[in-house]
Formats: C-alpha cells, sequence, structure tokens
C-alpha cells in the first residue's frame, strides 16, 4: 500500500525506518488511541488520539476527537481540538475547533473554522499531563 502525499507523489519515504498504523478506507474506529509510531488515518475515526510521531490525515479519512501529537497533517474533516508541535492543513482539509501549535501551515483551499494558538516552547516535550486534561477532567465530573 502506497501513502501519497499532497502533490500526488509517494510520501512512503516518510515513514522510512519508523512504524506506521494505518486505518484504512471503510475502517470505522470508536475509543480511544494511544501511539508512539507514526498513524496514518483513511478511514473514520470517533475519539481522542494521542501520539510521539507524524498523525496524518487523509483527504478520505475523517477525524472527530481531540489530538495530541509531534506533528499533523490534515488533509480530510477534523472535528475537534488540536494540540502539536507542527500542524499542516493541506488544501482539502476541512477542520472545526481549536488548533494549539509551534508552527501552523495552511495551505490555499484549506477550511479552518476555529481558533488558533501559537506557543513558543516544544509543546510536547514541556506536556506532563495527558492531553487536553481539562476535558477529562470535566467528563469525571460528570461521572
Amino acid at each position: 500500500m502506497a501513502i501519497f502525499n499532497r502533490n500526488g507523489k509517494s510520501a512512503d519515504s516518510n515513514f522510512t525506518n519508523e512504524e506506521v498504523t494505518i486505518i484504512a478506507n471503510g475502517t470505522k474506529i470508536t475509543g480511544d488511541i494511544e501511539a508512539t509510531s507514526n498513524l496514518y488515518i483513511d478511514g473514520y475515526l470517533e475519539g481522542n488520539v494521542r501520539s510521539k510521531g507524524t498523525l496524518t490525515i487523509s483527504e478520505k479519512g475523517k477525524v472527530l476527537g481531540n489530538i495530541s501529537s509531534e506533528k499533523v497533517i490534515v488533509g480530510g474533516e477534523f472535528i475537534g481540538n488540536i494540540e502539536a508541535n507542527f500542524v499542516e492543513l493541506i488544501r482539502s482539509a476541512v477542520v472545526t475547533g481549536e488548533i494549539v501549535n509551534r508552527l501552523l501551515s495552511i495551505e490555499e483551499g484549506a477550511q479552518f473554522s476555529g481558533t488558533s494558538k501559537r506557543i513558543k516552547e516544544n509543546y510536547i516535550e514541556t506536556t506532563k499531563q495527558d492531553i487536553f486534561p481539562e476535558v477529562i477532567l470535566k467528563q469525571e465530573e460528570k461521572n
């Protein structure tokens, strides 16, 4: 299976010598994911994701939830909050929510509805709590 970047060229070289978890088109997952590998989502995911690598949502991919990752590339649909050092929205992206980042790139044609907050320090290295602790606390308060 080949993975392609926004120029239609094979992006497999981005994952050389590293593990990649792929959620294939036609796959629906409900629940949280924690990964040390890169994650490529071509299917549907409803839940939170925490990854130490690069998380890519393909043009066919859809994610509803919160993401905490070193790098996030969105080409599909995303609804929720993103916390990452590097965030890239390619031209086919449709994103709704909050993005907390060190570097944000929005390609012409990408759709972003929400807020963006830039941080100066390396987010992944300075974060000591789980993703979006305020969300987790609110969920615990409901129970």
